[in-house]
């Protein structure tokens, strides 16, 4: 399931990543937008899902489902910050055209424009938790199927154990043979 929303994310993420603008003011959302959020959401919390109770179930102990959690959840809570404020388009609306002469440190103003007026700057990334859950997912699945291999081999093997073996014991003159349990120590 993962890699089946997964797959057309990064293509819709790279195909767009250095598309010219698409002609819409800064402050609006385009298809693709629209695409990946409704495309990494069921990734999120479906396949997120159980890094999710893992995490909450192994809490004390913080371990490696615990920082997929925060994560994930880090990229998509920032994701879908910047998603409404261009949904709302609570972003003050500014010229496209940044003044690179301008003081441009945070907080800085010039006559109705602010650091935020490149607005086109600020997009969701919600292609970052979907694939990282995608690729941890992965990971655990090949991780399982190499144990389940691995099993299976050592099981092969001591199968191939014989029940019983014979020993022959040289000395000068005398040649014994002996038949040994393959349980029996020598």
């Amino acid at each position: 399931v993962a890699s089946v929303l997964t797959i057309p994310i990064v293509a819709i993420h790279f195909g767009t990543m250095h598309a010219p603008p698409h002609g819409a003011a800064p402050a609006t959302l385009t298809w693709d937008e629209w695409a990946v959020f409704l495309l990494a959401t069921p990734v999120q919390f479906g396949v997120g899902r159980r890094f999710y109770a893992a995490a909450y179930h192994s809490f004390p102990v913080l371990g490696m489902d615990f920082l997929v959690v925060m994560g994930t959840t880090a990229a998509y809570v920032y994701s879908l910050i910047v998603f409404g404020i261009q949904l709302f388009g609570s972003i003050q609306s500014g010229s496209d055209i940044v003044d690179t002469t301008a003081d441009t440190s945070p907080g800085t103003t010039e006559e109705g424009s602010s650091t935020l007026s490149s607005q086109h700057h600020l997009k969701p990334t919600f292609e970052t938790g979907a694939m990282l859950l995608t690729f941890v997912t992965l990971g655990k699945f090949l991780e399982a199927y190499a144990k389940g291999k691995t099993a299976s081999a050592l099981q092969r093997l001591m199968e191939l154990q014989p029940v019983s073996a014979s020993r022959v014991v040289l000395d000068v003159g005398d040649e014994s043979d002996k038949k040994l349990d393959a349980n029996t120590s020598v």
